[in-house]
C-alpha cells in the first residue's frame, strides 16, 4: 500500500487507465445495457480530447504499426517533434508497443522546452526510468542508465521551424516520425521537411480537421473520418525494400 509506483498520482493517470479499459471492454464486446450506461457515465466524466487523441494514435500504430519500422541493427528509431498532449500520448503508446523481444527502442524527443518538457514527463511517470535510459538536453549521453532497460529516450533542445532537410540529413535517420507543433500549418510544414531529408522514413502529423487526407505509400489520396485527425505520410514506397 504504500509503494508509489502502484498508485495513481494524479487525474490524468487515472483517466487515461479508464480510457484503455473502455477500449477494451468494447473491443471485446462486453457492451451489455448494463456496462453501456456505465460507459456512458465514465466517458462523460474523462477529457474527450484525451480519448480522441488516444483512439487516433492507436489506430495510426494499429495500420502502420512501429514493428515494421525495425532495420537490420535490430534497433527502432523513432523521433518525436514537439511535446504536447498528442506527442507525449504518442510516446506513451511507443514506449509500450515499442518493447519487442531483442530490439532495443531509440527515442528521440525535439522540443522548444526540452529540459522542462524532459521533468514534467518524468514526474507524472514515475516509473519511467525504471525501465528505460534518459538523457538530454544537455547532452546526448544518457544520465539515467539501467544495464537492463527496453532502450532510451533522449530529449532535445530545437527549434524544429529552424530545421533544413539538408542540416538533417547529416543528423540519425529515424524510421518513424511524428510531429504535433500545435499548429496545422506548423505540422505540415515541419513533416515535409522531415520527409524531403529522411525519404525512407514514415511521418505522421496532427491535422485538427474536420477530415483529412492520409497516404499509404501507393498514389491514390484516401479521407479519415475521425477526429482529432492524423495525416500520415508514408513516403516510403516500394523503396523500403
Amino acid at each position: 500500500d504504500h509503494n508509489p509506483h502502484q498508485r495513481y498520482r494524479s487525474c490524468n493517470d487515472l483517466s487515461h487507465d479508464l480510457v484503455e479499459l473502455l477500449d477494451y471492454l468494447t473491443l471485446n464486446e462486453y457492451g451489455t445495457c448494463t456496462t453501456k450506461a456505465l460507459f456512458d457515465k465514465l466517458r462523460a466524466t474523462l477529457d474527450q480530447d484525451t480519448v480522441s487523441s488516444i483512439s487516433t494514435l492507436r489506430r495510426l500504430l494499429f495500420y502502420n504499426p512501429l514493428y515494421n519500422w525495425v532495420d537490420e541493427n535490430n534497433k527502432l528509431s523513432i523521433l518525436v517533434v514537439g511535446f504536447g498532449k498528442y506527442s507525449q500520448n504518442f510516446l506513451d503508446l511507443a514506449l509500450q508497443l515499442g518493447q519487442i523481444p531483442g530490439v532495443k527502442l531509440d527515442a528521440r524527443v525535439i522540443s522548444n522546452n526540452a529540459k522542462s518538457d524532459r521533468r514534467l514527463y518524468e514526474s507524472e511517470r514515475p516509473a519511467f526510468t525504471e525501465f528505460f535510459n534518459v538523457g538530454g538536453p544537455e547532452t546526448d549521453i544518457p544520465d539515467i542508465v539501467h544495464d537492463d532497460n527496453y532502450g532510451t529516450v533522449t530529449f532535445y533542445q530545437k527549434d524544429a521551424l529552424g530545421l533544413t532537410a539538408k542540416s538533417l540529413q547529416t543528423h540519425h535517420q529515424p524510421g518513424y516520425v511524428f510531429v504535433a507543433l500545435g499548429s496545422d500549418g506548423d505540422n505540415e510544414t515541419v513533416a515535409n521537411t522531415f520527409a524531403e531529408a529522411f525519404e525512407k522514413s514514415s511521418v505522421s502529423y496532427i491535422v485538427e480537421h474536420e477530415e483529412t487526407s492520409a497516404h499509404d505509400g501507393s498514389n491514390s489520396w484516401h479521407l479519415v473520418p475521425v477526429f482529432p485527425h492524423l495525416q500520415h505520410n508514408a513516403w516510403e514506397g516500394s523503396d523500403k525494400d
